[in-house]
C-alpha cells in the first residue's frame, strides 16, 4: 500500500527546493536580459546622436558655366559667403587654387562678399576638360563640383 502525504505534512526534499527556486531564476533572468537591452540601445543611440554634425554649413545655390577662357560662377541663393573664406579649385591635370578675392566680380554690389545674384568671373588655362570645386574653407564644405570639357570657342559656353 503506498501512503500519500499531503504538501502540509511532509518534508521538502531538494526537487521541490529546485522547482520552487527555477521560477525565480527565469524572473531574473528576464530582467537582466531587460537590462542588457536597454543599456545597449541607449549606447547605440549615443553614439549615432553623437556623430551627428551640428555645426553650421553654409549652403548656397551656385551655378558654374566655363567657355574657352573664363569661368563663372552664379549665386543664385543661399548664404552670404565672405570671399576670403571662398577658395575656387581649378583641376585640368594640375590643380589651381584661387580666392574668391581674385575673381573679377561681373555684377553685384562691390562688397567682400558673394551674396545671392551677383556673378564672377576669372581666366583658366585648361584646353581639354576641368573640374572646378567651390569650397568653402572653414567648414572644408564643397559647395560645388562641376567638370566638363573646355568648348573650343570663345562664344560658346560650355556646361
Amino acid at each position: 500500500m503506498i501512503r500519500r502525504t499531503t504538501s502540509s505534512s511532509r518534508k521538502p526534499t531538494d526537487r521541490d527546493v529546485l522547482l520552487t527556486t527555477r521560477g525565480q531564476s527565469e524572473v531574473t533572468g528576464t530582467v537582466l536580459l531587460l537590462a542588457v537591452i536597454v543599456i545597449l540601445s541607449s549606447l547605440v543611440g549615443v553614439v549615432i546622436l553623437g556623430s551627428i554634425d551640428t555645426q553650421d554649413n553654409p549652403t548656397a545655390n551656385l551655378a558654374v558655366s566655363i567657355n574657352a577662357t573664363t569661368v563663372t560662377i552664379d549665386h543664385h541663393g543661399g548664404s552670404r559667403l565672405p570671399h576670403n573664406a571662398v577658395t575656387a579649385v581649378f583641376r585640368d591635370g594640375r590643380t589651381e587654387r584661387h580666392s574668391l578675392q581674385t575673381f573679377r566680380e561681373r555684377q553685384g554690389n562691390g562688397d567682400d562678399t558673394f551674396a545671392p545674384g551677383e556673378t564672377l568671373t576669372r581666366v583658366h588655362n585648361a584646353t581639354d576638360a576641368i573640374r572646378v570645386l567651390v569650397v568653402d574653407e572653414p567648414t572644408n564644405t564643397v559647395l560645388v563640383d562641376r567638370a566638363c570639357d573646355v568648348p573650343t570657342d570663345a562664344n560658346f559656353v560650355g556646361c
